[in-house]
């Protein structure tokens, strides 16, 4: 009986060096009772949360064909638009879309939203219905959906990634039933108010009076120039740049606000929310 065991551990320890080999061999390090696969889809999760959500090429461009399949789409969506619109229209999308977002839009006549936007999105409109006295409770869900649907073909008749910078998306996207805060605030405010300053100044952002183009710092009614973008930190309470000085009103500049980066802006400039530190991706 004795002899009977000790065959039983060599055996045994046998098994355990050839199971451990094979497994090196093959890499198959990370086997579990469960295999990969949840693994895999929390990886997947996290990719869709956040896609689209990424800074492009400073000139990026669609293919010729996406182009003119484009310009054909948008002529069913929007048959009054004249030529020069159509271009004007498709050359703006072109600075936060991808050709795959592109070709989705050419496909369904919408801009594919992530996971995040589709979220909040739905958050937002189910909070207002349902606070909605004169929809009936049975009318609810359908006219939670019909709502999603109106806002998918126009307010949100963009590429994702641009409706960050946009006052009313920003603020959707990252719907949470509080106040806003961080980046989102920053956006919010300065696209359509202003925000305080403690010398009871104002800060905002608008279109430039010297012909820079996009929207521009103004301080106090004034226009801020590039050379003067440093001094922005001094002036705004709470505002940081995480890289060097740029102008904070357009979407190639990346910065935190209230010691606060929002996830959504943290992924589209390629830097952690926690730190403000530029990620291996690092924004160009």
């Amino acid at each position: 009986m004795k002899r009977l065991y000790i065959f039983i551990i060599i055996l045994l320890f046998l098994m355990t060096i050839l199971f451990y080999n094979y497994f090196n061999i093959y890499n198959l390090e990370s086997f579990s009772l469960y295999g990969n696969n949840a693994t895999t889809t929390k990886k997947k999760e996290e990719e869709d949360q956040f896609k689209y959500f990424k800074l492009l090429p400073e000139y990026n461009k669609f293919s010729d064909e996406t182009r003119e399949t484009m310009k054909k789409k948008l002529k069913e969506k929007r048959p009054n638009m004249s030529n020069d619109n159509l271009e004007n229209q498709i050359s703006g999308w072109e600075i936060y879309a991808t050709e795959d977002e592109a070709k989705i839009f050419n496909e369904t006549g919408e801009w594919p939203l992530n996971n995040y936007a589709k979220n909040n999105l739905t958050k937002w409109i189910t909070n207002n219905v349902n606070n909605d006295k004169n929809i009936k409770e049975e009318d609810k869900e359908k006219s939670i959906q019909k709502i999603y649907k109106e806002w998918v073909n126009n307010v949100f008749f963009s590429p994702v990634s641009s409706l960050l910078f946009q006052p009313m998306p920003a603020e959707l996207f990252n719907y949470t039933g509080d106040d806003s805060v961080g980046v989102v605030k920053f956006i919010s405010k300065t696209r359509t108010t202003s925000i305080p300053l403690p010398d009871k100044g104002r800060f905002n952002c608008g279109k430039s009076k010297n012909g820079t183009p996009g929207p521009v710092p103004y301080l106090n009614s004034i226009e801020i120039e590039e050379k003067n973008y440093p001094s922005l930190e001094n002036s705004i309470p709470d505002f940081k740049f995480l890289q060097k000085p740029c102008n904070p009103c357009i979407d190639r500049c990346p910065f935190s606000y209230e010691g606060v980066i929002n996830a959504p802006y943290a992924n589209y400039w390629g830097v952690s929310s926690q730190t403000g530190k530029a990620t291996p991706e690092e924004v160009k």
